[in-house]
């Protein structure tokens, strides 16, 4: 007989025994080999017919498959799902081996086992899937669950049941792992199990624990429907997706553990994720979705600026930064429910927004920071979705627009502080201010706060009609910005030379921007007094506001110039307006030092309100104080001009009237082109035109040159 033809695996005892046997022993083998047939002994299959039972004792028993392709075969085969192979199979060889098992209908099959193992120096290549209700201890050569895709399901029951440690070491380690069954899972201390296709960990399975390192580096989305407790190390790797819809609870002890979405590594969802101990760390370009809490008794969490984390569940609270957690790096508060922080939150990068969020819950006081570390750093929001509360940016480049609270709340500077930040809290009234009146002011309280000085080139802030008093009867198409500093004391203007204001005050998002212009203004700086009308002091509230603000000349100008004026833009019938330099109209040159302006001139013979320059002028006892109305216009034709004020009081509003306070002497000439000795008033005689300047009330202190026409009050 051919030993090696036969291709039977044998061990050195048995290689020995056909020496040392008894002659009889020999010749009755020899029988029995004849008698039950040559060729079913050299497949060495475990057949089992209809009647056949296999049984083993309390001590367990044991089978060793020594054939590659080893078959459990017959009418009424062992290891079928209602009939797995009792006791403990080991697959033995020193050649490298198939690993058959279950065959039926000319195939090979999904093979239950009680318990299974590996022995003998030979690679074992497994044909079938397999499934193990007991223990698994693969020992000897390594095992290949690769090259015919191979599932490994532990399915035990009842106890404790460990998963043994197949890696890249002994192997291909697991192809597919699927964990299920009432028993909890465990991966040993000291062992590594890595998983290179699908982990399935079912929600029929106790709990699954790690106290080892687990390799998930599966290629096929994978899922846990049952708790996870990480004790060791756990690399998230695979390009496929993870997702758990239970708890995850990393609790790791030992140099290096933790919990590691490492670099490649596919989107990781977790329904609950608590870090008790050791590392959460992922790598840049990785994605973690969280649906439910996220919360840190102990250990550091980790997140590169370049990663992205989502809460993207319902109600949440987001986790706070602090020593152990620096930041989030890519930020995104989506889902189906408001966000609610639990601590400062700090983004390295990105913040995407599409669910309100709040940052001040109850009596709590936190600050969301765009630490902005690339200084690349973005918010977006989707809708009209708010931040309430604190909002901070730092490492801020000038000429950028850095979003804020919401959408439509922006700043731009044209230097800028080491950090700035607004406060909104929506349908609250600002503190700042003695003057707030709920018929024209917004109820939207938003304060600055802000490190080091700056300028601020562009200011827009956003408001909802939800912020707007019952008995609210402004002009939200007049709505500018004021500036409230103390409690004590009324708001004031804030302003930049040149700018001029736009609103979207029709429909939803309704914001105000003040912009343009090259300075003064707006200036930061550290005093709480307010300043003047051109800086904003760290701590007051910017008031969106359509109360009559008085409107300031700022230079020797043309009255419709936007240049002449605090604000940058003309005047209004709706404005009261200081008069704090030489101020003209009627007249078709650039005089007292002034530059010319080709504007059609103010048409106060048109009725209401349209007519009107202004709702009242008061000229400041401040030497150099003029307004000249002229008797000339490159844009007007001949007849009687006038220049008003109103003329009918309007609810809200100061009385209409002018009102010159300058008591310096008027040494002059207004109708030349010096500005030289000028004060109070002087109106031009009649030439091109007739100037006329109108109002409903005159009060004078100083001095009034009339050469035309002074028309006060009106005909009833």
């Amino acid at each position: 007989m051919n030993r090696t033809k036969k291709n039977l695996c044998r061990t050195n005892l048995e290689a020995k025994m056909s020496r040392k046997q008894h002659l009889f022993g020999y010749l009755l083998a020899l029988f029995l080999i004849f008698a039950f047939g040559f060729s079913e002994i050299l497949a060495q299959n475990f057949t089992n017919n209809t009647g056949g039972t296999y049984q083993v004792g309390t001590g367990g028993g044991t089978i060793r498959m020594r054939s590659s392709g080893g078959k459990f075969d017959g009418t009424a085969p062992y290891g079928t799902a209602s009939n797995p192979v009792p006791g403990t199979v080991i697959w033995y060889c020193d050649n490298n081996m198939n690993v058959g098992g279950l065959y039926t209908g000319g195939a090979y099959q999904p093979t239950y086992y009680t318990n299974l193992g590996t022995n003998g120096t030979g690679v074992k290549t497994f044909l079938e899937d397999v499934y193990i209700a007991g223990s698994y201890n693969p020992q000897g050569g390594n095992r290949d669950y690769t090259t015919n895709s191979v599932t490994v399901t532990y399915n035990g029951t009842t106890g404790n049941q460990v998963i043994a440690g197949e890696n890249t070491s002994n192997g291909t380690g697991y192809y597919a792992l699927v964990l299920t069954g009432g028993s909890t899972k465990e991966v040993g201390s000291g062992t590594t199990a890595s998983v290179s296709y699908q982990f399935t960990l079912d929600n029929t399975s106790g709990a699954m624990t790690n106290n080892g390192t687990f390799n998930l580096n599966n290629t096929q989305a994978s899922t846990a429907s049952a708790n996870i407790t990480n004790n060791g190390t756990w690399n998230f790797n695979g390009s496929g997706t993870f997702t758990s819809s239970a708890d995850f609870t990393n609790s790791a002890s030992g140099a290096g553990g933790g919990v590691y979405v490492n670099s490649g590594a596919g989107n990781v969802t977790f329904t609950n994720f608590a870090n008790n101990n050791g590392t959460f760390q992922t790598a840049s370009g990785t994605t973690v979705y969280l649906t439910g809490s996220f919360t840190q008794s102990g250990g550091t969490i980790d997140m590169n600026c370049a990663s992205n984390f989502h809460y993207s569940g319902g109600a949440q609270t987001i986790l706070g930064n602090g020593a152990n957690f620096a930041s989030y790096g890519n930020l995104f508060l989506e889902g189906t429910g408001a966000k609610t922080a639990g601590g400062n939150v700090n983004v390295c990068n990105n913040l995407t927004v599409s669910q309100e969020v709040d940052m001040a819950p109850g009596t709590n006081d936190y600050i969301l920071t765009m630490l902005n570390t690339n200084g690349t750093g973005s918010a977006t929001y989707t809708g009209n979705v708010e931040v309430r509360g604190k909002f901070r940016w730092q490492n801020m480049t000038a000429g950028t627009a850095y979003t804020f609270n919401n959408a439509n709340t922006q700043v731009t500077f044209s230097s800028v502080p080491t950090w700035f930040q607004l406060d909104v809290r929506q349908q609250t009234t600002p503190t700042n201010l003695n003057n707030f009146s709920n018929s024209t002011d917004i109820k939207r309280s938003i304060t600055a706060n802000f490190s080091g000085t700056g300028t601020i080139s562009s200011l827009r802030l956003y408001y909802e009609d939800s912020d707007k008093d019952g008995s609210f009867s402004g002009d939200e198409n007049l709505m500018r910005f004021a500036e409230g500093y103390s409690s004590t004391a009324n708001h004031q203007k804030l302003v930049r030379s040149g700018a001029t204001y736009t609103r979207n005050v029709s429909i939803a998002p309704k914001y105000v921007t003040y912009a343009g212009g090259s300075g003064p203004g707006i200036n930061l700086i550290a005093s709480a007094g307010g300043g003047s009308v051109f800086e904003l002091s760290d701590g007051s509230n910017i008031v969106l506001t359509a109360t009559p603000l008085v409107i300031v000349s700022i230079t020797n100008g043309r009255w419709t110039n936007p240049g002449t004026w605090d604000v940058g833009y003309v005047p209004t019938a709706n404005d009261d307006v200081e008069i704090r330099h030489v101020v003209w109209t009627g007249i078709d040159q650039a005089v007292f030092g002034g530059t010319a302006w080709a504007d059609d001139e103010v048409d106060g013979s048109l009725n209401g309100d349209a007519g009107a320059a202004a709702n009242s002028i008061t000229i400041a006892d401040v030497s150099g104080a003029t307004l000249v109305i002229g008797n000339q216009d490159p844009t007007m034709g001949t007849g009687e001009r006038i220049f008003r004020t109103r003329l009918v009081q309007v609810s809200g509003y100061p009385a209409p009237g002018i009102y010159n306070l300058n008591t310096n002497a008027n040494t002059g000439d207004g109708d030349s082109g010096s500005a030289t000795g000028l004060n109070g008033i002087w109106i031009r005689p009649a030439s091109q035109f007739t100037p006329v300047l109108g109002t409903l009330q005159l009060t004078n202190n100083g001095s009034i040159m009339n050469k035309s026409i002074l028309e006060i009050g009106i005909c009833q």
